[in-house]
């Protein structure tokens, strides 16, 4: 009768096998014992490794090299005046303790040290020379002041400290280190150069020099040839008080007074406080440049910071100016112009009309266009500005008895209508009956928003409708693109909840949709995705901002209500769909991995049943445990407990293997900064044996 075996039974099976094993630890009083051998050639011989002492504390021989070792505080000993190791050719070659001396030594063929350390002091000596790298050093002392030298092939010796012999030369005795001079009325001879001249002999001598700058003058000079400069590439330095105030530089010529680094031909640079530049004729200042940067021009009024102020007409082409400025002949403006004292730097032309007209009138004598603006640009035809706050007056107002649009924008690649507003609506468009605001657009953009980041782009009071929608998702438009890992773990942290929008007090304004809603708290997301959570901030005067008031009264109330600010949470859900994909394709994974796990345990069970017999069972156990440090960890891992054979193989959450290395020691470091953070498993493997543990890259 058949029956298959449970895992239960296979343990038990293997503790009676075990328990039979060491029945049987008993070894014949002569001949050979063999262990896992039948042909033992010495007395004990054990095929494979083996194992003598206590768990903790053994001596252990490596089953594959042979290679001794000691776990746990055991050791190799040995007695006093007796060899730690020798050589099977000559006992008298090893490594010897000396317990007279106490000393380690290392010993040749006639059991003579050839080097030994003392035990107490650690202090080392060779019976013959030292080599070091490439350097053999003597095995004796040299004598006193002696220095090693080495021959430059590596060979290195004592030598006397004196590279050189030095002799006296004429009128010069040398003693020991010492010179004399012995013949101090030697002659000397001067020669001169560069407009130098000497005449004369030792120890009278004449230097003149004729063509020297003086600080007193100089006279019958040819401009031809004199010249107050240099003849290299050297700068000209002009100090006072041995600090520099001008420089000539040599390389192209260039004078600059304050700087050392002129950057134009003439370079004035004024310390702080101190005025740049000032021309006068006949004591009376012309033009002055003062430490603001300012430039006056007939006045010592400074000018406008980083500007220009002149006092007196401007005539452009015009030599009699009557006016402030006088254009004679056309002008063109690059730049802003400003009437009556408004500049926007948005706007080539800024015009601040009077209290009682407007800014500009224009009259047309005939039924012609009153004004024609015509651009090429891709910008504004007209941009209007409404400073007034009082209610009910608009920046355009247009009326039109017939059926016409009020108005009409029309662009061939620009916009149709703009309209930019610092605290309301850029556009507003209401209708009764048909589109409150239309837009169209034959191949560009139809319409166009921009807001404050921190409030909307556009904001739509009820629900919208839309045939298509796109975000930019090119791969141009991105950097630091990373592979999202672990995207199960964070969409399971997330609490979608079951709710209804508050409609009480001022959130009423906010015409928020009432009945039951399904989504997430932005304050739970924002702990575990913060960078799909924004603050954003609603104002109450947005609620209703065509309400007209029907009477004084209202207009009043309405004018005087307080606005109010509602800050907030966004979440956006858009960016949560690739999270929800990436989930999807981890736990596709995740389910075929144990899919195939479980396809293997029933290949496995189905091989045993069918193998099935009544012998003794063998029950591969699991490698002794292994330990992962640190964990998490950064950039590596280090990996003990292990048996200096097998295989390490690093895993990710799908099953997938990222890592491998093959172990040779008891303890393996492996190189993980190529993971990306995240949770992965560590696979030992070793003679059929497997054991796994998790850590995580930080």
């Amino acid at each position: 009768m058949k029956t298959q075996l449970t895992y239960a039974t296979m343990l038990a099976l293997s503790f009676l096998v075990q328990k039979n094993v060491d029945a049987q630890n008993i070894f014949p009083n002569s001949g050979r014992t063999g262990i896992y051998t039948t042909t033992p050639v010495s007395s004990l011989q054990v095929a494979g490794g083996a194992r003598f002492g206590k768990p903790a504390q053994y001596l252990d021989i490596d089953s594959a090299t042979g290679n001794l070792s000691f776990g746990g505080n055991a050791s190799l000993r040995v007695g006093g005046n007796k060899y730690a190791f020798q050589y099977s050719g000559n006992p008298n070659y090893g490594l010897f303790f000396n317990q007279t001396n106490v000393r380690y030594e290392f010993r040749d063929g006639a059991a003579i040290p050839v080097f030994y350390v003392d035990a107490n002091t650690g202090a080392g000596v060779f019976s013959s020379t030292v080599r070091v790298g490439a350097y053999t050093l003597p095995a004796t002392d040299g004598s006193n002041n002696q220095v090693l030298k080495t021959n430059g092939a590596g060979i290195l010796t004592w030598s006397n400290d004196n590279n050189s012999t030095y002799t006296a030369g004429t009128g010069l005795s040398l003693v020991g280190t010492t010179f004399n001079n012995t013949a101090p009325d030697q002659i000397v001879s001067l020669s001169g150069s560069n407009g130098i001249s000497v005449s004369g002999s030792y120890p009278n001598f004449t230097v003149s020099g004729a063509n020297f700058w003086r600080t007193t003058g100089n006279s019958g000079l040819s401009a031809a040839t004199n010249f107050l400069g240099t003849t290299d590439a050297v700068d000209v330095v002009f100090r006072s008080n041995n600090i520099e105030g001008m420089r000539l530089t040599n390389a192209d010529r260039r004078l600059g007074l304050g700087t050392t680094l002129p950057s134009s031909k003439l370079h004035i640079n004024a310390a702080l406080n101190e005025d740049a530049l000032r021309v006068q004729t006949n004591g009376t200042t012309r033009l002055f440049v003062d430490n603001a940067g300012g430039v006056t021009v007939g006045s010592t009024v400074a000018g406008p910071a980083n500007g220009l102020y002149v006092n007196g007409n401007v005539g452009i082409g015009n030599s009699a100016p009557v006016n402030k400025l006088d254009v004679s002949g056309n002008a063109a403006f690059t730049g802003i112009v400003g009437i009556r004292g408004v500049t926007n730097a948005a706007f080539a032309l800024n015009v601040n009309g009077s209290s009682s007209y407007g800014g500009i009138n224009i009259t047309d004598p005939v039924d012609n266009t009153a004004l024609n603006i015509s651009k090429s640009g891709i910008n504004y035809g007209i941009f209007i500005s409404k400073s007034s706050t009082a209610s009910g007056v608009a920046t355009i107002y247009s009326t039109n008895a017939g059926s016409g649009p009020g108005i009409y924008g029309q662009s061939a690649s620009g916009d149709g209508a703009y309209g930019n507003s610092t605290s309301g609506y850029g556009v507003y468009g209401i209708s009764s009956s048909s589109y409150g605001m239309y837009a169209y657009s034959s191949n560009y953009r139809a319409l166009y928003a921009e807001g404050d980041p921190l409030y909307y782009t556009a904001y739509f009071n009820g629900d919208t409708y839309s045939t298509g929608s796109y975000l930019g998702s090119d791969a141009k438009l991105k950097k630091n693109i990373r592979e999202v890992n672990n995207a199960m773990d964070i969409i399971n942290q997330l609490k979608p909840k079951n709710y209804e929008f508050r409609n009480d007090g001022s959130y009423s304004k906010m015409n928020l949709p009432k009945g039951n809603h399904y989504g997430l708290i932005a304050q739970d997301v924002e702990k575990i995705l913060p960078n799909l959570v924004k603050e954003t901030t609603f104002e109450t005067k947005d609620a209703n901002p065509h309400k007209a008031a029907s009477t004084e009264a209202e207009a009043q109330a309405m004018k005087s209500e307080q606005n109010e600010k509602i800050d907030f949470k966004a979440v956006n859900y858009t960016e949560l769909i690739p999270l929800l994909v990436k989930a999807l394709q981890e736990q596709d994974a995740k389910i075929d991995a144990l899919t195939n796990e479980l396809r293997t345990i029933k290949q496995s069970q189905t091989t045993a049943t069918a193998t099935e017999t009544t012998s003794a069972v063998t029950v591969n156990s699991v490698v002794a445990a292994i330990k992962v440090q640190p964990n998490p960890a950064k950039s590596a891992v280090t990996i003990s407990g292990l048996n200096k054979t097998g295989m390490i193989n690093i895993i990710d959450m799908q099953g997938r293997q990222l890592l491998r290395q093959v172990v040779n020691s008891n303890n393996v470091v492996m190189n993980i900064s190529s993971l990306s953070a995240g949770t992965y498993i560590i696979q030992y493997l070793d003679n059929g044996k497997t054991q796994t543990i998790k850590f995580v890259k930080e």
